[in-house]
């Protein structure tokens, strides 16, 4: 479950509460003594704290505990929001009423703006853009990325704002004049749930689950313009992670579901990454000299490229070609697997074409939503792909022209994206029922409702129902119905005996 996350500066505390409610479940003493702002970065907390001190930090901590991991002085006199983008810190301070965004975390300040009126309290990112909020004239405001252009605002839940964040879906913020956390409808004045903040001095929120990974998995993708790899919280803006790619034209990138595999049109080389990670575990020459697109089918990579105009089967992962045939178009831009057949875009048609299992024949394509498509995968379900026309990421309803959603790109030049759960096996049990022994699969009457616990006479036989959903193509497998006896902490489970 994830959580909210509270700084108070009357007992100098930080709170990890149970979701969204008043109730703690951990605390721990704020490395300052007058936290002033707090946010949550995917695995750490980081605090700010001390306003109107010229010694005030910022504070990265191990996980959420007092232990400090590093800090740096804050850059002006009164730090007061904190937040984090994904990459880099993003501050607010209210001596200077400035937002200030870092190069990571760290002293070093990028770039800076003013802030639309005085005493900025709180600062948050929604993926996309900045949402802040400031005592005078106590609004929220939602910015245009990070800048001081003013997209949206609505006046606060009270007239002493003092923490903002954003939960994914809706604003969460604080109040100090009511002492209360507010949880908003999305963006805006409309309050759908509240309770009473656990001290009198709330001084910043954020929640935790921010930069959660999805456990069905996540969007990763690569920009050229910051020659960077980037792992998103799902299929979303918001980035949990994210590195520099291995050369500087980084063009397309893939998951064989536990590395990434990527390529690069400058080195002409494409590259096995251990993980998510720069630590490059193997690379071989492409057989294209402008290679475009890769991709992984369970046991192959297969590529394209520019120059040579084809898709390319390789021999697992290594410079060795099994197959080839003539590419769809001619500049091709991308290519997945979608199980049984590859799927490729082309940026001079501006088309996504499926073709017949891995050959040139096309069975069905239709027109890109970008005029300048780069990038595709296959989530399980639905085509993912991306375009530098509109620099945004989008997700197609199956294999159709129709988008079921979008959001803006980390960057103005996404050449890659694929999907991390693409390889990705889940088994779960949804429920179970028991049934009496006394007729066929499809007439035995039942004993209880689904999932209500049975109590069975010795010698009687029963029949147990077992519902189990899968995510992917789990391999045919004999489940084994496991028990132990109740009331002894060190019985051990055994398999029920089958006759």
């Amino acid at each position: 479950m994830t959580n909210v996350i509270s700084a108070d500066r009357n007992t100098d505390k930080h709170y990890l509460h149970s979701g969204f409610s008043v109730t703690i479940n951990n605390s721990y003493s704020s490395p300052d003594a007058a936290p002033a702002g707090i946010t949550w970065d995917g695995a750490n907390v980081i605090s700010a704290g001390q306003t109107f001190d010229p010694n005030a930090k910022h504070f990265l901590h191990s996980g959420f505990s007092a232990t400090i991991d590093n800090s740096y002085i804050a850059p002006d006199l009164a730090p007061t929001g904190i937040t984090w983008d994904g990459t880099n810190v993003i501050s607010a301070d209210a001596s200077a009423d400035r937002h200030l965004k870092h190069t990571g975390f760290s002293a070093t300040i990028s770039t800076s703006y003013d802030v639309p009126g005085n005493s900025p309290t709180g600062v948050s990112w929604d993926g996309n853009n900045v949402i802040s909020q400031e005592t005078f004239p106590d609004k929220h405001f939602k910015h245009s990325g990070f800048s001081a252009t003013i997209d949206d605002s609505y006046t606060a839940p009270g007239t002493l704002p003092q923490g903002i964040t954003w939960d994914g879906t809706n604003v969460l913020s604080t109040e100090g004049n009511v002492d209360k956390h507010f949880k908003h409808l999305g963006f805006s004045s409309t309050i759908n749930d509240s309770y009473a903040s656990p001290d009198e001095n709330t001084q910043g929120i954020t929640w935790d689950g921010r930069y959660e990974s999805d456990p069905f998995g996540n969007v990763l993708s690569v920009d050229n313009s910051t020659l960077k790899h980037y792992k998103h919280s799902g299929f979303g803006s918001i980035v949990s992670d994210s590195h520099s790619s291995p050369d500087i034209a980084p063009f397309g990138i893939t998951w064989d579901g536990i590395n990434v595999l990527s390529l690069d049109a400058d080195s002409d080389k494409h590259y096995k990454h251990s993980g998510f990670s720069t630590t490059i575990d193997d690379s071989y020459a492409s057989p294209d000299t402008i290679p475009f697109g890769i991709t992984w089918d369970g046991i192959n990579v297969l590529s394209t490229g520019a120059s040579g105009l084809k898709h390319y089967k390789h021999s697992g992962f290594s410079s060795t070609v099994d197959d080839s045939y003539t590419a769809e178009g001619t500049v091709p831009a991308g290519i997945t697997w979608d199980g049984i057949n590859v799927l490729s875009i082309d940026n001079v048609t501006d088309k996504h074409y499926k073709h017949s299992g891995f050959s040139s024949t096309v069975d069905d394509s239709y027109i890109s939503p970008d005029a300048a498509p780069f990038g595709i995968t296959w989530d399980g379900l639905t085509v993912l792909s991306t375009g530098l026309a509109g620099s945004k990421h989008f997700k197609h309803s199956g294999f159709s022209s129709t988008v079921d959603d979008s959001y803006a790109s980390p960057d103005i030049s996404p050449n890659g994206i694929t999907w991390d759960g693409r390889y990705v096996i889940v088994v779960e049990q949804e429920g179970y029922r028991w049934r009496n022994d006394d007729g066929s699969e499809s007439a035995a009457s039942w004993r209880q409702l689904q999932d209500v616990v049975d109590t069975v006479g010795k010698d009687t036989n029963v029949r147990l129902r077992v519902l189990m959903n899968a995510v992917g193509d789990p391999p045919d497998s004999e489940y084994m119905l496991l028990y132990k006896e109740t009331g002894d902490p060190d019985a051990e489970f055994r398999p029920v005996p089958v006759p």
